[in-house]
Order: structure tokens, then sequence, then C-alpha cells
């Protein structure tokens, strides 16, 4: 793979336009398994001139420059109504899909769990709305599935579902209640909230910075000593040429610790999951984190939410980590790319 050392700010420039992209591609795919799935199972009409359509519009947008972020202001606005349109079409097909499963599974079944990945295990859902005092969900085993309530709906725990497959779920009387070492908790601890499971404890100072991640499994601290994570960092953005192309290696020259915490607090705690919000406020703009960590996972997850108003300044977060590797891994969209942790080479600095 070569690696063009210029034009890097392309990967950053014009964020919800990528963001409704990278939404796009996740809808397109999910509709067409279940567009698949059901003209398989219930003999549906499948969707294909729909999904073409909706398909065209997205790649149409993938063009040169308008995902990069490079093009003007009118192609924008263009864009934004072309994922309006592809986001009604394809969530028509995935509801329509939806809509002749349902038609077709047993008597009974209160709630269909859909699997559109290449993954199969242990899956966590989340189901619009509460459940009845008292009534939980079962799989086909009829075995009661933990669940919890969380803001914006329930959690469910489904223990195994096989990649790209489908299960109804029904109703039982007894809802299992998931307690024991299994659950994920929030607590305050003194000064610092603490979010722990069975194999991580996680402390949150009162900054809103993570100032210890300690892996019970390995009896080792993940943090460098003194070392803080999830800690937010502005940098000015003044590239020599291109605002909208380019990034500058320069940029670290001039670096800010984002502040300005407004609150932060515990919002879920309980079987399946535990969490913490954590607000900011720099200069005009808004940053809202939601801080995860769910039952017996060994995975930090952050929900950031960013209202941005900012010009020439970038914003990132550092999560340094005391592990010896050469590389780190990321994701992209239908795969992952590795880069390295050092610059010990010009090819190396090239790649900051």
């Amino acid at each position: 793979m070569l690696y063009l050392e210029y034009h890097r700010g392309t990967l950053t420039s014009q964020s919800r336009n990528k963001r409704n992209n990278r939404k796009g591609e996740v809808l397109l795919h999910d509709a067409e398994f279940l567009a698949a799935f059901a003209a398989l199972a219930t003999g549906a009409a499948y969707p294909r001139e729909t999904l073409q359509q909706a398909w065209e519009l997205l790649c149409l947008n993938q063009f040169h420059d308008i995902l990069p972020g490079s093009s003007i202001h009118a192609v924008y606005v263009d864009s934004e109504a072309d994922y309006a349109k592809l986001f009604d079409l394809g969530e028509s097909v995935r509801e329509s899909a939806l809509a002749a499963l349902a038609c077709a599974l047993p008597a009974g079944t209160a709630v269909l769990a859909a699997n559109t990945t290449s993954f199969g295990g242990r899956r966590i859902g989340l189901l619009d709305g509460s459940l009845t005092a008292g009534v939980g969900l079962a799989g086909p085993d009829n075995a009661a599935l933990v669940t919890q309530a969380v803001t914006g709906g329930t959690l469910i725990e489904i223990p195994d579902m096989a990649p790209y497959s489908i299960m109804p779920l029904t109703e039982v009387t007894t809802q299992a209640d998931g307690v024991g070492s299994r659950a994920a908790t929030a607590v305050r601890d003194h000064n610092q909230l603490v979010l722990e499971n069975a194999v991580l404890r996680v402390e949150i100072d009162p900054a809103g910075e993570i100032s210890r991640v300690f892996d019970k499994q390995h009896s080792r601290e993940v943090l460098p000593s003194g070392a803080k994570a999830n800690a937010l960092l502005a940098f000015e953005d003044r590239p020599l040429n291109f605002d909208a192309w380019d990034v500058d290696i320069f940029y670290e020259d001039r670096t800010e610790a984002v502040g300005g915490l407004e609150s932060i607090a515990i919002t879920e705690t309980g079987p399946l999951r535990a969490a913490v919000q954590i607000k900011r406020r720099y200069r005009s703009s808004v940053i809202v984190q939601s801080v995860y960590l769910y039952a017996d996972s060994r995975r930090i997850d952050f929900d950031t939410w960013i209202d941005w108003h900012e010009h020439h300044t970038l914003l990132k977060v550092a999560f340094p980590v005391d592990v010896l590797s050469p590389v780190a891994t990321f994701d992209v969209q239908w795969g992952n790319v590795q880069r390295p942790t050092h610059r010990n080479t010009p090819w190396d600095i090239a790649r900051f």
C-alpha cells in the first residue's frame, strides 16, 4: 500500500458527510441482508430497484471531491438531501423485510432479534421502549434472558446468536435479574467515579479523565504511571495550504487541554451495563461523552456527541497505554488498518 504524504485533512473534513456515508453503508448492508432473508424465508418480493437506487445515491456521494470534504458548500447541501433520500429508501426496505419476517414467526413472538453481522456469539441489543414490570423475554430454549432498563429503551442479552440470523423472542413472567459477579457497576469512591465488572476496574477522576484502568485477569495496570486516558486535546490547525485538504505535522506544536467540565454523573448501573456521562464546554462548542462498561467485557465504549463551532482547530483524544507493540490496529469500513506506534523512520514520521 502506498501512503500519500499529502492531503491528510481529507480524512476528517466535512465530518457530518463522512458520518452519513458510513451510516448509509451500514443501513444498506443490513437492508439487503434482511430483504434477501425475507425473500428466501417467506417468498416476499425482493426490492431490487429500490436497493439499486439507494446504492447509486451512496456511490455517487463517495465520488471525489464529495466524500473527501473538499467540495464547495453547495455540494454538501445537495449531498445532505441525497443522504436523506437514501435513508428513507434503506429504512423502507428494512422495515418491509422485518414486517414480512414477523408475519411468518411462531405465535406468541414478542420481539424479533436480528444479527446482520458475520460475527456470532453473545450479542446485546437495544429494544425501543420498556418491558412491563415482572415480564421478561426468552429465546427458543425458553430460558429467560438478562435485560436492563436504560435511557432510550431496554438492553437484551442473547448468549449465543449465529451470524446472519434472526431469533424470535417470547415473553415470560419471570425476568432474569442478572445479579452477581457478572454485573457491571458504577459507584462513587471518594472523589472518583468507578466503572467495574469481573475483568476491569476503570477510575474516572473529577476532571472526567480516566486515571486508572486495572486488568483483573492479568493483575496489571493498563495505563502508564501518572498518565490519563480520555484526555481531550485541541490543536491549532493552520496548514501552509488548502484548509480542507491538509493537516501539517507542526499542528502538534500548539496544543491546549480541553477542560470546561460542566457535569459528570453516573447514568446507568446494572446486570449488563454501567455508564458515566461527562459534559464539557470548550469555547463555543459542547462535548458530551457517555462511557460504557459492559458485564464481562474487556472493552470500554465511548459514545461522544459534539456540537462543534470552532475554526482552524483539531479535536483529538489521547489514550496512552502501557502496552509494548510496534503497531496499533484501527477499524475501517470493511476491515482494519495498522499504524505504527512509534516514529523510528522517515516513513513512520510521515504517517503522523
